[in-house]
């Protein structure tokens, strides 16, 4: 298993602390997928807009609201390259509203395929 993401009072480029804006992130549905699945995390005190760190990658998010937030799961990771078949990765929200930057709490998503060089997917190592 290989777990990559944030952890509490995580870096970025700079110190992102942990939440103390109240912003919290309750479900994430579906808790694993393959690339370009459609993920909706639910919370609270979201705000309006942010960013979405998947692992250490930030990503748009393709819809924001106080307590919805959906985005699809990146094909690649961190560096541009695929990610290992199975892995684990942790998902925080980054809202716009807090200064300094601020991230949610973490859960965790797990990767059930990846796209290979080739274009074809491939299943999760046993």
């Amino acid at each position: 298993m290989v777990l990559m993401g944030l952890g509490q009072g995580a870096y970025l480029g700079t110190k992102i602390a942990s939440a103390s804006n109240g912003a919290k992130i309750a479900t994430l549905n579906p808790e694993l997928g393959a690339a370009g699945a459609k993920i909706t995390v639910v919370g609270s005190s979201l705000g309006k807009s942010g960013m979405v760190m998947f692992g250490n990658t930030k990503i748009q998010s393709t819809l924001w609201t106080d307590t919805v937030v959906q985005f699809t799961v990146p094909s690649t990771a961190e560096g541009g390259e695929p990610p290992p078949n199975g892995s684990d990765f942790f998902v925080a929200l980054l809202p716009d509203s807090s200064t300094p930057p601020v991230t949610t709490n973490t859960l965790k998503f797990t990767l059930t395929q990846t796209i290979q060089s080739d274009g074809s997917s491939a299943k999760p190592d046993s």
